[in-house]
């Protein structure tokens, strides 16, 4: 969206991926984007190994994109994308403010999530109003599903979560934890450890993803969802990340610097 409005351009989606993707599904198209969907041209579509290929080389497309591609060079920021012109499709995480930094009020516009939470939350949300609340995300699903998403991703242990909800009770002695997770077992075990600690679920991933962003200061997982859950949060509060983003193994060939905003907490 920065991009394309820096450019004065059309943005589109390409939503191939959802097609082999079964896990996931595309939940953007309630916000105001702007954006149309990408369609490529079926008869001209490369096999998966060719489209790689010319990502990777930065050969345009050849089933229908006439532009230039550009591919992140690594997971960080890449200066060059400032330099980006004409039509060009993107290929890449992008996960750092700094390629949107810019536009950064009008991110926060569009994706307001208050419209699009069931009234059921938008409730819940009103009646955490005043109170010293903090968002905790355990992620696990895939990470410790899928050996080889486990191999790049790894898992937060319970030493992490332990030094993050002290640092926070240094900070505030009367916080209130609120638990987000995908792993029932998981948030269960958290909120014995801690009590008062309230397990969370909202009836779809924007319900989540509000009442995370009403909570002041949030512990994150090694997760976009929570990451955005935190950005688009209440200003003034502390967030808290892990260091281990990734796996050991992974984090030795891989640029997290600028992964996280200036003034929020790696631990």
């Amino acid at each position: 969206m920065s991009l394309s409005r820096r450019l004065g351009g059309q943005l589109s989606f390409d939503l191939t991926r959802y097609e082999r993707d079964k896990k996931r599904r595309f939940e953007l198209a309630c916000f105001p984007t702007g954006a149309s969907e990408w369609i490529p041209n079926a008869a001209a579509r490369p096999r998966p190994a060719e489209l790689l290929k010319a990502i990777r080389h930065r050969r345009k497309l050849r089933w229908g994109w006439s532009g230039s591609v550009y591919r992140q060079p690594d997971f960080g920021y890449d200066p060059a994308f400032e330099t980006l012109d004409g039509d060009v499709y993107l290929d890449g995480l992008f996960q750092s403010e700094l390629y949107f930094l810019r536009e950064e009020n009008y991110v926060r516009q569009v994706f307001d999530l208050e419209p699009f939470a069931s009234a059921r939350v938008r409730d819940l949300a009103a009646s955490w109003a005043g109170q010293d609340l903090a968002s905790v995300h355990i992620r696990r699903g895939d990470y410790a599903e899928n050996p080889k998403v486990l191999a790049v991703m790894g898992l937060l242990d319970d030493s992490y979560y332990e030094r993050s909800i002290n640092v926070l009770r240094q900070i505030s002695p009367s916080l209130r934890l609120k638990i987000f997770s995908d792993d029932r077992d998981a948030a269960i075990r958290t909120c014995e450890l801690h009590p008062g600690a309230e397990p969370v679920v909202g009836d779809t991933a924007i319900d989540d993803m509000y009442l995370m962003s009403k909570c002041r200061h949030h512990i994150i997982a090694n997760s976009t969802f929570s990451w955005w859950g935190a950005w688009l949060g209440l200003p003034h509060g502390l967030t808290i990340a892990p260091r281990l983003h990734f796996s050991r193994e992974k984090l030795r060939s891989v640029f997290i610097h600028d992964h996280y905003p200036k003034g929020w907490l790696l631990i």
